[in-house]
């Protein structure tokens, strides 16, 4: 009988909120009441797959930050985007970018030029300013775009008044009015209270401890990220993916990693997002595969890298080049970067008693000699000399079957003639 009267109760209050939202009028919800709803509920367990943290950490910093976001949001519309332009539709818009972004972030090396150990180590001080940079991107538009009248019962008499606060007392209702400068970029302005009233201690403590993080982030939120702010330009990439899938059209982006030499991508951003979503899917089928093939996996993030211009070819600084034998590629520093990007292989080098770098090239010589060009009886690695640097900076190396990286020939590129093979001493 009670639980009865209790879902007759729920279905009233319901139909009443209901009834007020068709009036304009909305209730002041609880993060959980916001997030509760299914394409919410879809994003957030999009956005754990995406982060490599522990749940503590997960709940206490990056669900946190989101709850507090949402509480400030609340049903607000997205103004700058007619697909998001109905109630709930900013939180909705955020959280697309929020993901957007993350998958963005795991195609690049962070902080860029630096080597693959020191990418390793701060990696999740990276990808946590990319996750609060991405979450607080347009959190400037809400006193910017919108007047909040919220409605406050008093004893004698029932009134609208504005609430210039930074959040809303719950239980209570509230009306918004869009102004009319809303969508436009001039009201951008950085506010302290409010990023510190959104973020947790611990968000803020965390990016502060990493100082060249913190300073890019800071730029970011301060509108002051320069075209080598790698925070920034990788936001913007994933809102011009979102604004190319809202019109159904591909952008053509440039690339923003220094790994890639600034050098401009043609690759649109809905190929790079369909490839990363290809990559994480093959990810997860090798976790369930105990035949994990190392040497195919490398082989094709190599072609993957080239192909998102991540890694560059041909140039002085590069780990690979293609030389009249095949596609030459700088080792250990190439294998450093794959095992820090593809967790199951460094999982499968470090089972046996050698090191992983040695079972990697034991996989080669074993099992792989058809994709692998071999002039000595029984080693596969080459020496050779960048004529730019001189023959005292000698690389050491394997060549790789140029049709195993390029399987088109008009994307290969052509044969570095400043790279030279230099003999065994």
């Amino acid at each position: 009988m009670f639980a009865q009267l209790k879902r007759k109760k729920m279905l009233e209050q319901q139909n009443r909120d209901k009834a007020q939202e068709n009036q304009g009028i909305f209730a002041v919800q609880r993060a959980e009441m916001l997030l509760s709803n299914e394409r919410c509920q879809n994003n957030l367990k999009e956005l754990k797959g995406l982060l490599c943290v522990t749940k503590q950490e997960f709940e206490s910093i990056y669900m946190s930050s989101l709850c507090r976001y949402c509480e400030y949001v609340q049903r607000l519309p997205y103004v700058k985007d007619k697909h998001y332009m109905i109630p709930g539709g900013f939180l909705d818009y955020t959280l697309d970018l929020v993901i957007t972004t993350l998958k963005f972030r795991r195609a690049f090396m962070l902080p860029p030029g630096q080597d693959a150990e020191t990418c390793y180590r701060e990696q999740g001080n990276w990808t946590l300013a990319v996750f609060l940079a991405s979450l607080l991107q347009n959190s400037w538009m809400v006193p910017v775009c919108f007047e909040v009248i919220v409605f406050l019962p008093n004893k004698f008499q029932r009134t609208w008044q504005s609430y210039v606060g930074l959040s809303m007392p719950y239980d209570l209702n509230y009306r918004f009015y869009i102004k009319e400068s809303a969508g436009e970029d001039s009201g951008k302005s950085f506010n302290v209270m409010l990023i510190k009233s959104l973020l947790p201690v611990e968000c803020i403590t965390q990016l502060y401890d990493a100082d060249d993080v913190f300073r890019h982030w800071f730029d970011h939120i301060n509108f002051a990220g320069a075209e080598n702010n790698p925070i920034t330009n990788i936001v913007k990439r994933a809102e011009e993916y979102l604004a190319a899938k809202s019109n159904k059209s591909d952008v053509v982006l440039n690339d923003v990693s220094s790994i890639a030499e600034n050098k401009k991508s043609t690759t649109t951003s809905k190929e790079i997002i369909e490839q990363l979503d290809s990559r994480s899917e093959q990810n997860n089928i090798a976790k369930s595969n105990p035949q994990f093939d190392v040497i195919k996996e490398f082989t094709h993030w190599i072609s993957q890298s080239l192909s998102l211009a991540i890694l560059s070819i041909n140039q002085q600084n590069s780990i690979i080049h293609r030389v009249r034998d095949g596609i030459f590629i700088v080792m250990p520093q190439a294998f450093e970067l794959f095992v820090q990007q593809v967790n199951e292989a460094k999982q499968c080098l470090s089972g046996a008693p050698k090191s992983p770098f040695d079972n990697f090239l034991s996989c080669l010589s074993v099992n792989h000699e058809n994709i692998l060009f071999n002039n000595q009886k029984s080693s596969y690695l080459h020496n050779y000399c960048d004529e730019r640097r001189g023959e005292a900076d000698i690389l050491k190396g394997v060549v790789i079957k140029t049709n195993i990286i390029f399987t088109k020939i008009n994307q290969m590129p052509k044969i570095n003639s400043q790279f030279k093979p230099v003999r065994n001493s």
